[in-house]
């Protein structure tokens, strides 16, 4: 069983990203609260151009290798699959974690 905590740095997570524009973006990432933060300040091609609004979900799925595998699958949802799979996610005891991460708006727009 992996332990999760942002100091594990081999526990690689799945997260979902809800932009401006409405669309859910999907990563992965051994810390997502911190990508997150990278992502609202342009720090990835897609979002630099649809700047995420909020971090709406997360999953701890193992080595980068099966994240990089579930990540494939996720991308290939319909915008309804990834908001439910999102909505699952909050509800799992590891969800607590991202405390004010969950919910961060841009302070520069």
């Amino acid at each position: 069983m992996n332990t999760i905590s942002p100091a594990n740095s081999t526990l690689w997570w799945l997260y979902f990203l809800r932009c401006r524009n409405g669309l859910i973006y999907t990563g992965i990432s051994p810390d997502p609260a911190r990508r997150f933060l990278q992502h609202q300040h342009g720090r990835s091609q897609y979002t630099r151009r649809h700047r995420p609004l909020e971090l709406i979900g997360a999953f701890p799925v193992g080595s980068q290798k099966e994240a990089l595998r579930e990540e494939r699958l996720v991308k290939r949802m319909l915008h309804a699959e990834k908001l439910a799979l999102a909505s699952i996610s909050r509800s799992q005891p590891s969800w607590t974690m991202f405390g004010d991460f969950k919910k961060t708006t841009l302070e520069h727009e």
